[in-house]
């Protein structure tokens, strides 16, 4: 999550009337910051994680559970209780909390970031549960009322009406209090947040939206009924299709994703591009959302809801209308795949055509060390305004960056390539993969980090090649989404994963071929994900040394989910509401049906209650 200071936001006419001025500031911090930057290197691989929780309150008399959106309360209670217990730390890495964009959602960050040797993959499991016990050390609870900071994507009954304990009434326990509920009070109340929330309807003329389809039962009704918060606009009914709307509906859920220091530029911009081609097979794999506003999906994922509800483009950027006010078509979602490859030798890849800010590429041109692939990928993030700006920042001295960590920010392709911060000689550049589900295990989510983590060495180590045309890229993330594509769905990919490969033979492959490897449909044999991590880990000594056992352990999670031998998050989540004795085939997910699952999920998560879901695999 990106950090800004508080401040006054400027109201959004007056962020229009000064947009042009600021992302031209935007553009003069860039052109002064990248030549300090751009030779900045580190020695060594370090990497750190972005976990998110919700917050939740069980009332177990009722058998009901409610979101509690107190996130401020509870990373305060958290601070105050690590600068009392700071001497009892037995955590060598530590951790940091910070609020998501709603405020149910915290997230977790690594106080120092791992290494990419075995003594460094060792602590993060350890790190994860040492966060777990810490934030679960503040929150209160007695045989009726418990509050529970879990690892689950979405709350199953996120914005029902009847579900949710805004923060004002956090320290009580009656559910009552929540006849009247606003759009904000889901909010986290920090000025960005309530800015992004306020002005994308405004700058788009209509708020975004995206009908998510239902999955039919046997007794689904086609006209599917959700709540309203006070002063929400009612959305467009279609038959067997969920209505969502806005950022606030998209912003409820939970994530895990990952962010890996490089050596140098070129290394970020390498890894950039290998790591794109992956997101929709991520996204399958880590699919961990069935459910949305009480109802199962047809869906396992979250990453279309947040496309769709985080899209800013006006009617005319999305082509429905003709171009007026707005100079550019954009082909696709603010929140989205990335808009281009951005090293040199992959810009033949780019056959989607993504605009570009002509008069501030040129600009960028001018910068001292900077390539015309780069300064186009620079260009490419200033189409469009600035989704906020704050009244003390709008003037800038010469040395601020703000304005350039402003565009930046509002941003979210599925991989960020991030330059090194200007006031921290340590940092260096970075990629932040984000397309990935949290899981519901320390375990689990553990499994992935480390899967990510390793298949980037290998990538780097052994020359690994993934590009193939950016059309291809977004087919595939158009198939990642659906019902059970782990196991159903086919992708195309590389077949010779070499970047001395002679040919670049793309064919459709199986989940299981991708992550485990085997004949491909075109005859070839395509070697898999996971044995060119263990022929990487062969040319290191120092996973032989006793940590090799528990990376394997952590390489079968990923290596049986692709193979359908174990359950998806998202496939687990879904047979449990189909099973519930009180489901009535009709697509809802009640009150009690989500109780007893959440509670399940905080009983797996507590370790009081064995994981089925991972069978053979559990650590």
């Amino acid at each position: 999550m990106h950090k800004y200071k508080q401040g006054t936001l400027l109201a959004w006419e007056e962020v229009q009337k000064h947009s042009r001025y600021v992302k031209e500031q935007a553009m003069r911090q860039f052109i002064r910051l990248f030549p300090q930057v751009k030779d900045r290197t580190c020695s060594t691989l370090t990497w750190g994680d972005e976990t998110e929780y919700l917050l939740i309150r069980l009332n177990h008399e009722e058998q009901r559970a409610y979101l509690t959106c107190n996130n401020g309360k509870v990373i305060s209670d958290v601070k105050r209780y690590q600068a009392e217990n700071s001497s009892r730390n037995t955590d060598t890495i530590g951790c940091c909390w910070t609020p998501e964009f709603t405020a149910h959602i915290v997230e977790s960050t690594p106080l120092k970031p791992f290494g990419g040797t075995s003594f460094g993959l060792e602590f993060v499991q350890r790190n994860l549960k040492f966060r777990r016990e810490q934030i679960n050390s503040v929150l209160v609870g007695d045989d009726v009322t418990e509050d529970i900071c879990i690892s689950l994507s979405y709350f199953p009954r996120y914005w029902c009406r009847d579900s949710i304990i805004p923060s004002k009434y956090s320290s009580q326990s009656t559910p009552t209090l929540v006849d009247s509920l606003h759009i904000q009070d889901f909010m986290t109340p920090l000025p960005r947040c309530r800015a992004v929330s306020e002005n994308i309807p405004k700058r788009n003329g209509f708020c975004p939206s995206i009908h998510i389809p239902v999955f039919r039962d046997e007794s689904t009704d086609s006209n599917i009924a959700v709540s309203l918060m006070d002063g929400e606009r009612v959305p467009e009914a279609r038959p067997w299709f969920i209505p969502a709307t806005g950022p606030e509906q998209a912003a409820g859920v939970a994530c895990l994703q990952l962010t890996f220091q490089c050596s140098d530029f070129s290394e970020a911009r390498l890894l950039h591009d290998q790591l794109a081609p992956l997101c929709p097979i991520m996204i399958a794999l880590s699919a961990a959302t069935p459910i949305c506003k009480g109802y199962l999906m047809d869906w396992d994922c979250r990453y279309n809801i947040l496309s769709g509800c985080f899209d800013y483009r006006t009617a005319a950027e999305r082509g429905i209308e003709p171009l007026k006010d707005s100079p550019f078509i954009i082909p696709k979602s603010p929140w989205s795949t990335v808009n281009g490859y951005v090293s040199r030798e992959n810009v033949t890849f780019n056959d989607v055509q993504y605009p570009y800010d002509d008069d501030i590429y040129k600009e960028f041109l001018t910068a001292e060390g900077i390539d015309t692939c780069f300064a186009r990928h620079m260009a490419r993030l200033f189409v469009g305004d600035p989704l906020f700006v704050m009244e003390q920042n709008l003037h800038q001295t010469e040395s601020s960056s703000n304005h350039l960590q402003n565009i930046v920010g509002t941003r979210w392709p599925s991989v960020k390539l991030k330059m090194p911060e200007e006031d921290d000689e340590k940092a260096g550049w970075r990629v932040e993969f984000r397309p990935m589900g949290i899981q519901l295990t320390d375990f689990e989510n553990t499994a992935y980090l480390i899967f990510m983590v390793l298949l980037t060495r290998a990538v780097l180590k052994l020359k690994l090649d993934f590009v193939m045309p950016l059309s291809k890229v977004d087919s595939n993330m158009d198939k990642a989404s659906a019902r059970d594509a782990s196991r159903q769905q086919t992708f195309a990919f590389r077949a010779e994963p070499s970047a001395d490969a002679e040919e670049r033979n793309l064919c459709e492959m199986p989940m299981d071929t991708i992550i485990n490897g085997g004949n491909t449909a075109g005859g070839i044999e395509f070697p898999g994900l996971i044995p060119l991590i263990r022929r990487y880990l062969a040319t290191q000594e120092e996973h032989e040394n006793g940590f090799r056992p528990m990376i394997e352990s952590y390489l079968n999670v990923i290596s049986d989910r692709a193979a359908g031998r174990i359950k998806t998050t998202a496939q687990w989540i879904r047979d449990y509401v189909l099973e519930h004795p009180e489901y009535k085939q009709d697509s809802i997910v009640s009150g009690k049906i989500c109780y007893d699952l959440v509670k399940l999920c905080s009983d797996i998560q507590q370790e009081t209650v064995e994981p089925e879901h991972l069978d053979h695999l559990v650590q």
